[in-house]
């Protein structure tokens, strides 16, 4: 096959034999023929070897004063892949499942496992239970990794920083309550309501429950401190709400259904706090037991009030 001719200014100085060179006659690999455009002139391509399971090739950078460079294309189904200056041909399979499974790897490295999704409820099901007898105040990576035994790259993993840890720590305390709270008030009769704010109370006043108290309640503290809306101010407000629309159902007039169920929640509210004061649990629970008698029996009266 007769060879390509460059047109190329004739440079001088240093590299000039190099450069001269490429301006000369040159044949080309039969299996190529394809000539580059540089600037100054054109070159040829001398390339052996061309891919020839799927005919692509690496396109090379000429630079008019520097030496021709190899681009290595991109990796990809079908593509050739060079190291080393030699050309690859390409012999995946058709199949995209073996093409995936096929793909290099960076640097040589395995490719990192995917992320356990119930890693991070349990982490922070354990740093609740440690801090059932210790503060908010004094969370940190490293005393919980020292506690629990685990790096702290783990708790950085999963949280990011120590806001967002005491945040989710907030989050999983006040979530105790979601699946009292997640039951339709409107669909319980008056003896269902009772036996529901009953147990209740004896899930709050248990040791676990007056502990995870102390841990809301010093929570909703610190965001009056901040002046945040947060979760633990808010957990009242959702049993508040609670109440109000069993009144409500039961034909109680909204605007009386708001004041009573604040008066009866507040009074179940205060009593948890004197529980977890003085760890006097079975007289208290007899006071609690009243409220909600009361609550439930003044419910019809309520509903008859014009």
């Amino acid at each position: 096959m007769p060879g390509h001719t460059a047109v190329e200014d004739q440079p001088r100085g240093r590299g000039a034999r190099r450069r001269r060179t490429a301006s000369r006659g040159i044949t080309p690999d039969a299996s190529c023929g394809t000539a580059s455009n540089v600037p100054g002139g054109v070159l040829t391509c001398q390339r052996r070897n061309p891919d020839v399971s799927c005919g692509r090739r690496s396109p090379v950078v000429v630079d008019a004063a520097r030496r021709p460079r190899r681009v290595r294309p991109p990796v990809s189904s079908g593509a050739s892949g060079g190291r080393g200056g030699r050309l690859l041909s390409c012999d995946r399979a058709d199949d995209p499942a073996q093409g995936r499974a096929a793909r290099p790897r960076r640097g040589g490295a395995p490719v990192p496992r995917r992320p356990d999704p119930t890693r991070k409820p349990e982490l922070l099901a354990q740093i609740i239970e440690h801090l059932r007898s210790r503060s908010i105040a004094t969370v940190s990576f490293r005393t919980l990794a020292d506690a629990l035994g685990v790096s702290t790259y783990v708790f950085v993993y999963h949280f990011g920083n120590r806001a967002e840890l005491v945040a989710e720590i907030v989050r999983g305390v006040v979530a105790r309550h979601d699946a009292a709270l997640a039951v339709d008030p409107t669909a319980l009769d008056a003896r269902a309501l009772r036996s529901h704010l009953l147990d209740a109370w004896a899930d709050s006043t248990s040791e676990r429950g007056r502990d995870l108290l102390r841990l809301e309640t010093e929570a909703a503290l610190l965001e009056v401190v901040a002046g945040e809306q947060g979760p633990a101010r808010g957990e009242v407000a959702r049993w508040h709400d609670f109440v109000a629309r069993w009144l409500v159902a039961q034909g109680v007039p909204e605007a009386v259904a708001g004041p009573e169920a604040r008066v009866a929640v507040d009074a179940l509210r205060g009593l948890q706090h004197d529980a977890l004061v003085t760890a006097e649990v079975r007289p208290l629970t007899t006071a609690a037991t009243r409220v909600v008698d009361d609550l439930v029996a003044r419910a019809p009266q309520l509903a008859s009030t014009p």
